[in-house]
């Protein structure tokens, strides 16, 4: 028995969907969307639709394992070949999210992928996906959640500071037995304000890089909430997203 697929429905099925994960590899990724090269990704994609059924069985074999990438290099300029590679496996692992989605909800709700109503399931599963997407994207980092107002008190002066709780954060002074917190580069500036800073010592931390010594000063108070605590900060000499300083895990906040 013959089937009768509509030429208008590959072609915009196809022209919306290739568009669409090109554009939101490029979101996911934080780039910026280039107009041109990602429509002439989805039209290239959208006539190689068209004319798949059409050949031969060696080429469609072809045309499956060199289509999406061959997009991908078209929807973005690449700094390297693993950077390229990231966009290809987002592209392919979108492809195949939105492909699912379509064939689920139509199976659910019983449309014949071949009918016109597909294009609604189309535009259903796009909705969808965007909007996870946009939630992933848009909603704030675990550690927002675990930040606190903190007081530093050093050499008589308080500034209040962003701190973020770390259990992970195990570091201690080797002679007094004190916690050492981060201390990100603004969070110094803000304690010394101006003035020069006297080391008190040093702290050895672990990093993925090995082992490095950090400077530390005696601060004379560390407050969170209701607790105060007598601590060392370590002078990390660069910015911290989100906080101002790395609390040590025995430190708690109440």
């Amino acid at each position: 028995m013959p089937v009768t697929v509509y030429v208008e429905i590959v072609i915009f099925n196809n022209l919306l969907i290739d568009l669409l994960l090109g554009i939101t590899t490029s979101l996911c990724r934080r780039r910026k969307v280039k107009k041109i090269r990602q429509t002439l990704s989805a039209i290239i994609g959208t006539v190689v639709a068209v004319l798949y059924p059409l050949a031969p069985s060696v080429i469609q074999i072809v045309i499956k394992i060199l289509l999406a990438p061959l997009l991908v290099v078209i929807v973005d300029k690449y700094s390297s070949v693993k950077d390229y590679l990231v966009s290809l496996v987002l592209y392919v692992v979108l492809t195949f999210a939105l492909g699912g989605g379509v064939y689920g909800l139509s199976s659910l709700i019983g449309i014949d992928l071949k009918s016109y109503a597909v294009l609604g399931v189309l535009v259903l599963s796009i909705l969808i996906m965007e909007g996870v997407l946009w939630f992933v994207l848009h909603k704030k980092p675990a550690y927002s959640k675990e930040t606190f107002d903190v007081s530093v008190k050093y050499k008589g002066k308080v500034v209040w500071l962003k701190g973020f709780y770390d259990s992970g954060n195990t570091l201690t002074d080797t002679l007094t037995g004190r916690p050492v917190v981060l201390l990100s580069k603004t969070a110094v500036d803000l304690i010394r304000h101006g003035d020069s800073v006297i080391y008190d010592g040093f702290v050895d931390v672990k990093t993925v890089n090995g082992e490095s010594s950090m400077p530390i000063i005696e601060l004379e108070e560390v407050r969170c909430g209701q607790n105060t605590y007598s601590c060392f900060g370590a002078l990390t000499e660069q910015d911290m997203k989100g906080c101002d300083l790395i609390l040590q895990n025995t430190l708690t906040y109440k």
